[in-house]
């Protein structure tokens, strides 16, 4: 029995002792008022015969007598031993000996009646919580050992079922948090080993390289900047999967705090074109802006409220994308609608299909089409921000004005 049992027990009795004792306190008033007028009602008899029979006694002195002070009644003593009454052991009227009996009988009978009651009562009471406690310390204990199966009884109500309802969010909030964890040790496990995959060929290739330019120093100025250049381009791809990587696992452990605020669409838009002219001008490809207007919607010059340097990030990406899979294109466009806005980017180059439009954005996934150079990551990184920005990307093929394509549909919902 633990401390706080024991303070209840002690509690318990003490409302007992007091609860007790007022009722026979109450009960012997009553008991008390049911003898004096039985006493009374012999007086009234003895003075009424009194003075029927003797005229002349002051009957009023006899009362006077019955309602003094013991005090004033010394000599008196003596009077009924005469007639084989004792003052201090018995009632002169015998009636009361029978009552006292009788209700001193019912006292002790109602108190132990209550006793037994109440006893049971509490017994039962201090059973069904113990068991109830010992229940739930179990529950806790599976809880910790990470046994998450908790069956709530639901059809019970106050305190206890409370607790039961706390700890049954506790269970459920624990499972979801173990359920949470192994998943992110399968996305780990699955993310180490693909990047493993990833950097093990262009860091076998920058290897060999550099084994040849090692072993063969009199190698032909030419084939040397052969395999110099190798060897940037592969540094270069190991450099870019890792910013990549940091970019994204940043993301999934909510390292980045979004700073969203109102952005204007042609700053961000400008600003991707920035970072992929380079690339633009290495493969030959024209792109464009504009401000678009449709039958739908009106024309776009508002704003996107979004994280300004990771929409960019984001975009940056999906035109470098497109860029990679251009024949000569590639176009932008905005729309404001009333629920929506949308950025598109649309480049001429072999049509996507619905296939691989479904897997374009899995993290790793290089297609058929795909350059050397790519690592498969920009395109995840772009839906995971996208996303927090409370949009979606669309890919899909087009075919406009004789001309079809890769078309992506950058939508953020207002």
């Amino acid at each position: 029995m633990n401390k706080y049992s024991k303070k209840k027990r002690i509690i318990f009795a003490l409302v007992y002792i007091v609860c007790v004792c007022l009722i026979i306190v109450f009960m012997g008033m009553l008991q008390y008022r049911r003898i004096s007028y039985n006493y009374n009602l012999h007086i009234n008899a003895v003075c009424d015969t009194i003075r029927q029979e003797y005229p002349d006694v002051d009957v009023n002195r006899i009362i006077r007598l019955m309602s003094s002070n013991s005090s004033d009644l010394t000599g008196y003593d003596d009077v009924l031993s005469e007639y084989g009454i004792e003052s201090s052991t018995s009632s002169a009227i015998e009636e009361n000996n029978k009552l006292f009996a009788i209700y001193l009988a019912v006292d002790i009978a109602v108190a132990i009646l209550i006793s037994v009651v109440v006893f049971i009562i509490m017994n039962r009471i201090f059973v069904y919580w113990d068991k109830k406690l010992e229940d739930i310390t179990a529950d806790l204990a599976k809880i910790n050992s990470g046994d998450y199966s908790y069956d709530m009884n639901t059809g019970e109500e106050g305190k206890l079922s409370i607790l039961e309802s706390e700890i049954y969010k506790t269970a459920i909030t624990c499972r979801e948090a173990a359920e949470n964890s192994r998943e992110d040790k399968e996305k780990l496990k699955e993310s180490l080993s693909d990047i493993s995959h990833q950097l093990k060929t262009p860091i076998t290739s920058l290897l060999i390289n550099l084994e040849n330019l090692e072993e063969y120093p009199d190698l032909p100025e030419e084939k040397r900047m052969l395999i110099v250049g190798n060897a940037k381009r592969d540094t270069n791809k190991i450099n870019q999967m890792v910013q990549m990587l940091l970019k994204l696992s940043r993301l999934d452990a909510d390292a980045i705090e979004f700073v969203q605020k109102d952005v204007p669409v042609d700053h961000i838009i400008n600003k991707s074109i920035e970072n992929v002219l380079a690339l633009c001008d290495l493969k030959g490809v024209d792109i464009s802006y504009t401000n678009t207007e449709t039958s739908e919607g009106k024309q776009g010059k508002g704003t996107i409220f979004c994280d300004e340097y990771w929409e960019i990030e984001a975009v940056s990406n999906i035109l470098k994308n497109g860029i990679e899979h251009a024949e000569s294109t590639v176009r932008i466009s905005f729309t404001e609608y009333e629920m929506y806005s949308e950025i598109q980017i649309e480049n001429d180059g072999d049509p996507i299909s619905k296939e691989e439009a479904g897997k374009i954005f899995t993290r790793y996934y290089r297609g058929e089409t795909s350059v050397i150079d790519s690592v498969g990551i920009g395109l995840s990184l772009a839906d995971s921000i996208v996303r927090r920005d409370n949009g979606y990307i669309i890919a899909e093929s087009y075919e406009k004005d004789n001309e079809n394509g890769t078309r992506f549909t950058i939508r953020y919902m207002r």
